[in-house]
């Protein structure tokens, strides 16, 4: 069975103005670099370019010289043209083979979907998409949906405010059914793995954290630099810290003065 590699173009959110595919409006060309030792990144081991030498006649020598008019890289049978599509590439075939050294070898193309979330290919406009990694991290994904939406399916209306305020929806004076359809426009805007961050912590971390949300959008909070204050009273770094600072006894009297005039 021949190895097929897929490589999909990235797209973004928005750039430009343009939204998904309209990111790229030119063709990318993969081609090899040289690098500090003066030698060409092709992405092909030395063995493999002896193996495909055998079915090309240009040079796949490696050794950079842009003056050797026999050497593949100087011409367009050593490069890849790339557009804005779904690139699929049979490595049983030599000219596919050769391109997809040059793309592992290109900072314009991410090696794997995991490195590209690593931010380790800050330029890519492309990745390569691993069957087996796609199908695990798809499986995770579908995972996380149904832990999040079993817990939804558990939070009491107290609990369901939390969810929203900490997402950055503030449910003050809506009905239970408006209270319960935010929830679901919070995941779809938020993602899961962020409605995850939030259900996986203990109801009464979340209402804390609700609090200091609606307080820190109500201005009863405010951050002055990089520290968190409520009055002249230094609460917190971050959210987590603040949240820690109002759980702990001593501090009840202030945490008491916040809920008063979130009250009022």
């Amino acid at each position: 069975m021949s190895k097929i590699v897929v490589i999909e173009p990235i797209k973004k959110t928005k750039c430009l103005g343009n939204n998904g595919d309209e990111y790229f409006t030119c063709p990318v060309v993969i081609e090899a670099l040289k690098n500090e030792q003066g030698m060409l990144e092709t992405g092909l081991t030395e063995k493999e370019t002896a193996e495909l030498q055998k079915h090309f006649f240009l040079s796949l020598d490696p050794k950079y010289d842009p003056t050797n008019d026999k050497s593949i890289w100087n011409h367009d049978e050593g490069r890849f043209v790339m557009t804005a599509k779904t690139h699929v590439l049979n490595l049983d075939k030599p000219q596919d083979r050769l391109r997809y050294g040059l793309c592992k070898a290109s900072k314009y193309v991410a090696n794997s979907q995991q490195e590209l979330d690593e931010h380790k290919y800050p330029y890519a406009k492309f990745v390569i998409v691993d069957s087996d990694e796609q199908a695990e991290a798809t499986a995770k994904r579908n995972e996380l949906k149904v832990k999040v939406m079993v817990a939804v399916e558990k939070m009491d209306i107290k609990q369901k405010r939390d969810f929203c305020m900490i997402l950055g929806f503030n449910t003050k004076g809506m009905s239970d059914v408006a209270i319960s359809n935010t929830v679901f426009n919070a995941i779809d805007t938020k993602g899961y793995k962020a409605a995850y961050d939030v259900i996986k912590q203990s109801k009464e971390y979340n209402a804390l954290n609700a609090m200091v949300a609606e307080a820190i959008e109500r201005h009863v909070i405010n951050k002055k630099g990089e520290v968190y204050q409520f009055m002249d009273e230094q609460i917190g770094v971050s959210i987590p810290t603040v949240i820690e600072y109002l759980k702990e006894a001593k501090n009840n009297t202030t945490k008491v003065a916040i809920l008063n005039m979130l009250k009022e």
